[in-house]
Order: structure tokens, then sequence, then C-alpha cells
């Protein structure tokens, strides 16, 4: 195994190790833990609709530029994934503005953390297969070796949007005291 491939386990190891600690934490107080209230789950609502309409549009949008220009900005199956991580995004962007991603009394710190694991993670898998050789852009299209690449922005929007949900929730605390 290369460098790149160790890195990745380590990830895998700790991210399971968390998830494994956290589960078990979980189920002594899952009276508390687990909820969503009306209001979250609402909003929730709100934005797998929206979600699915931004999918929608992304491939309508894509399908009307192929039959235009005879061809695609990429490999179909990036293409296609992007759909889905434009999906995914929105929705998990607009409940977390909307106060509505995390559970009552779930740790915001354990979720920052996740989502850095994932970034890193998958910047491992891209670097590597950029120095095996493989291309990003061949032949004037994206190539599937943006696709590690393409899931790191996703977490990194997300992680902004944590970011500026939790500056807004000091704020509120602030003003409050």
């Amino acid at each position: 195994m290369d460098w790149g491939l160790w890195i990745m386990f380590a990830i895998l190891v700790v991210m399971v190790v968390c998830v494994v600690i956290i589960s078990n934490r979980r189920e002594k107080t899952a009276a508390q833990n687990g909820v969503f209230d009306e209001r979250q789950m609402k909003i929730r609502g709100d934005a797998f609709k929206w979600s699915f309409i931004v999918m929608v549009v992304y491939y309508m949008a894509y399908a009307i530029l192929i039959s235009f220009a005879g061809e695609g900005l990429g490999a179909p199956e990036l293409m296609i994934f992007i759909g889905l991580e434009l999906g995914l995004v929105f929705c998990s962007v607009y409940c977390i503005l909307r106060d509505a991603f995390l559970a009552i009394n779930r740790s915001f710190g354990f979720i920052v953390i996740l989502d850095v694991c994932c970034i890193v993670a998958q910047l491992v898998g891209y670097f590597r297969e950029r120095a095996q050789g493989a291309l990003l852009i061949e032949d004037g299209k994206l190539t599937t070796t943006g696709l590690p690449l393409s899931i790191a922005v996703s977490f990194m929007i997300i992680l902004v949007a944590l970011l500026v949900r939790r500056h807004y929730e000091k704020r509120e605390e602030q003003n409050e005291a």
C-alpha cells in the first residue's frame, strides 16, 4: 500500500471509532439526543422538497446542454454524481442555516470533526490519483479524477455553512446576555 491508502485507512479507523463511541453514548441518552422538534421536521421536509427540485433542474439543464452541444462537460459518471451532490449539499446547507440539521442536544463539534475527516480523506484520494498520473481534464472534459475533488468541495461548503450557523448562534447568545 502507498502512503495515500494508509492515510485514508487511518481516517476510516478514526471515524469508525468515533461512531462507535458516539453510538454507545447515544444509546444511554437516546431519549434526549435523537429528537427533532416539529419546527425542525417541517424545515427538513422543505429542504428535501427544494433539493429534489434543484437536482431535477440540474439534470434538465444538463440534458438541454448535451442536446445542443452534442457532448457533455465531463465523464457521465461524474456529471450524474454532481447532480446528486448538488441536491445533498443544498439540503444540508438549507437545514444548517435554518437550524434543523442537528437533532436537539446533538454535538456540533463531532459533526465538524466528521466533516473535516471527510474533506481530508477525499483530498488525499484526489492527490493520490493525481500523483499516479490521472488527469483532471482530458480532451477538454472533466474526468472521474474530479470525483473526490467534487466531494471534498461539497463537504467544504457544508463546513462553511456549519461555521456560519455557529457564528450566528454565538452572536445571538451574546445579544441575549
